[in-house]
């Protein structure tokens, strides 16, 4: 009897698996890859304008395989210039109030005897477009500074020479991130999961925060108020002339390089099995170094001195620590 009833289960675990394929290959082939075609062989240029920017407080752009670039326009006017479907748009733009909302809508379609079905989940966009295709590009008055909330799941996303006067926020799954010559009253908070992040001449009242968690993060003249903020886990950090009030940067398996580094008041530098290197654009008599580590070498020109108005702390397990002054 034992036999027999793991047979059974067998058996009914081998029927419900046969159904599940089954439909599974009923909802992919009633997706009619002609809709896909027809989208392709469908699409045209869109400009979209707002000519009454002052009302606009908040600009919003979320989407899913496209690149997103935010760059200063040559009018007063925001314009955002795009590729469309013209018989179904596949987007969604709403301008009310202080919002200014553009959106990729979900690709919806009824399967046979199914309820409406998601074509997202079964292949993405970027299959039947080309990069050309799978850009918008969002053109700013160069004196008109907004909040911007800036999304996409697989897209890169660059943003240059504009100005915020709130939060800065700018994600991406999948994606890489360019951010250059952008300044914030508030805070930048930049984010990816397997990308890489490099940001340039960046400004920031409070915070900026970057993390990432596969890729690696570069900066280039970056100054914040309150702190600096940088989290990777596999990527190397990279960063040349930071000035902040404190700086928080952690690695798990890459190497943290940071040179011409100021402070207000302190650093905490993290790291298991990557290099830090760490050099401070001031004398080291304002500096005090703490360095902890297990089976890594240490260089540094200065020891613990309680006295000392800012501090250095540096911890790692398996890697080497360096850290010098310019004076």
């Amino acid at each position: 009897m034992k036999g027999i009833t793991k047979i059974l289960i067998v058996a009914g675990s081998l029927v419900g698996v046969g159904l599940l394929i089954s439909i599974i290959g009923i909802l992919i082939l009633s997706i009619k890859p002609k809709k896909a075609m027809q989208i392709k062989n469908n699409m045209e240029d869109v400009v979209y304008t707002v000519k009454n920017t002052d009302t606009i407080d908040t600009i919003i752009v979320s989407v899913a395989p496209e690149n997103i670039e935010i760059l200063p326009g040559d009018g007063d006017d925001i314009v955002i210039e795009y590729r469309d479907d013209k018989d179904n748009s596949i987007y969604e733009i709403k301008d009310s109030k202080s919002t200014l909302k553009f959106k990729r809508n979900d690709f919806e379609l009824s399967v046979n005897a199914f309820s409406v079905f998601d074509i997202t989940k079964l292949f993405s966009m970027d299959d039947i477009m080309s990069d050309e295709d799978l850009t918008v590009k969002v053109y700013i008055p160069k004196d008109k500074a907004f909040e911007y909330q800036v999304n996409s799941v697989s897209g890169k996303i660059r943003m240059q020479d504009v100005k915020a006067n709130d939060d800065l926020i700018i994600s991406t799954t999948s994606g890489e991130v360019e951010i250059v010559g952008v300044s914030t009253n508030e805070s930048a908070d930049i984010s990816t999961v397997s990308g890489d992040i490099e940001i340039t001449d960046v400004v920031a009242g409070h915070d900026v925060n970057v993390s990432t968690t596969s890729g690696g993060v570069i900066q280039n003249n970056v100054s914040a108020n309150d702190e600096i903020e940088i989290r990777t886990v596999s990527g190397n950090i990279t960063s040349d002339t930071l000035n902040s009030n404190t700086l928080s940067a952690s690695t798990t398996s890459g190497e943290v390089r940071v040179n011409m580094l100021i402070l207000e008041k302190e650093a905490e530098i993290s790291t298991i099995s990557g290099e830090v290197e760490i050099g401070i654009g001031e004398s080291s008599d304002d500096y005090s170094v703490e360095i902890s580590t297990v089976s890594g070498n240490t260089d540094s020109e200065k020891g613990k001195d309680r006295k000392a108005n800012k501090e250095i702390s540096v911890s790692t397990t398996s890697a080497d620590v360096t850290v010098t002054f310019s004076e």
